[in-house]
């Protein structure tokens, strides 16, 4: 008979010593195993991360009524709708309809800025709109925009 071959790529030495676990180890590993187990089960069923999107929602409103307002020659407010003078001469709306808060230019069309909008305030400030935003879910959010010149 042949005798085992050694290949050049493969390593063939086997160590008696390191064939494998030893019960002793074996069950050392099951009893760490098991007794790690009911904490991972507490910490899986009990830590929640609440969802970010509508505050991620609100921030990219508040990012378009910036660039809104840099890209206006003049900002008025009256009441909760903001007025913003376009380039174009033409007077674009941002107000609150319904559950959505939006923008319009020249009173045709609109473009959806934010959904499940509860309440829009508006405040005037000599230097800027305040703005307080509140959501279905009831959170409320509040940014001061300032005017740029």
């Amino acid at each position: 008979m042949q005798k085992n071959k050694m290949n050049k790529f493969v390593c063939m030495d086997f160590k008696k010593s390191e064939a494998g676990f030893t019960f002793i180890s074996m069950m050392l590993a099951l009893f760490i195993f098991i007794v790690t187990l009911p904490f991972l089960h507490f910490l899986l069923t009990n830590v929640r991360v609440e969802p970010l999107s509508s505050d991620v929602k609100v921030q990219q409103f508040y990012l378009l009524l910036r660039n809104d307002f840099l890209k206006a020659k003049d900002v008025t407010s009256s009441g909760d709708v903001i007025y913003l003078q376009l380039e174009t001469g033409e007077i674009a709306t941002i107000e609150q309809y319904n559950e959505l808060i939006r923008r319009q230019v020249a009173g045709k069309g609109h473009e959806i800025y934010l959904r499940d909008v509860k309440q829009f305030q508006l405040e005037e400030l000599h230097y800027g709109i305040k703005t307080v935003v509140t959501t279905n879910e009831g959170k409320t959010y509040e940014k001061t925009i300032a005017f740029y010149e």
